[in-house]
């Protein structure tokens, strides 16, 4: 009876563990989402958002450069920020979907070239257009832009020339301005998880 007695008394660490177990799992994988997520959100996202910025503001017309007036060629700008944010985020350049080991889905974004005024627009640097890349859908918009400084709107992979929206950036110079939404492709978790930031550069002329 002893033995027996010490044997039940002996399973209590064992009935606590099963207990336990769930719970530790549950804490475990939210640690790993949260770590997931700042690593794709703060550093993936946000620097390669950053880095395909720049460079998409560096695309300026050699006239207007040789001017000492830049102004920013949209379509180069356009298609440059693709592909460093397809570089930087491990996706296809031409269709946007993720390559193997991508930390994420296919992103929506809008990136806005703002030129101040038209001219060199034959340059190829418009006053104003607008790319608005949602669903695997791209679609270009030419704006107008009443007065300098310009406000835009800015909400999730959305960019509203003019208007006020969730955020709001204000800018006076020739500027690429972007907004982009992704979904993490989790590691563990079926909860859906999105990332949105955004990001403007504007030229300064010194």
């Amino acid at each position: 009876m002893k033995g027996l007695f010490l044997n039940q008394n002996g399973s209590w660490p064992l009935v606590f563990c099963l207990i336990m177990l769930p719970f530790l799992i549950l804490a475990w994988m939210a640690n790993n989402t949260q770590v997931q997520t700042n690593t794709a959100g703060d550093f993936d996202i946000q620097r390669g958002l950053e880095a395909a910025a720049r460079a998409a503001a560096y695309q300026v017309t050699p006239d207007s450069q040789a001017s000492g007036d830049p102004r920013i060629k949209a379509d180069t700008a356009h298609t440059i920020f693709r592909k460093y944010i397809a570089n930087n985020l491990g996706l296809d350049e031409n269709s946007m979907e993720p390559l193997p080991g991508s930390m994420i889905k296919r992103p929506d974004y809008t990136l806005v070239v703002y030129n101040i005024d038209d001219a060199y627009s034959l340059s190829g640097a418009p006053v104003g257009k607008l790319y608005r890349f949602h669903s695997g859908t791209l679609t270009t918009i030419s704006f107008t832009p009443t007065g300098n400084p310009y406000l835009f709107g800015i909400n999730d992979a959305n960019i509203t020339p003019g208007v006020s929206g969730t955020l709001n950036c204000t800018v006076d110079r020739p500027a690429v301005i972007v907004s982009l939404s992704a979904e993490l492709d989790r590691i563990m978790g079926k909860d859906q998880i999105i990332i949105n930031r955004w990001v403007a550069t504007k030229i300064v002329k010194f």
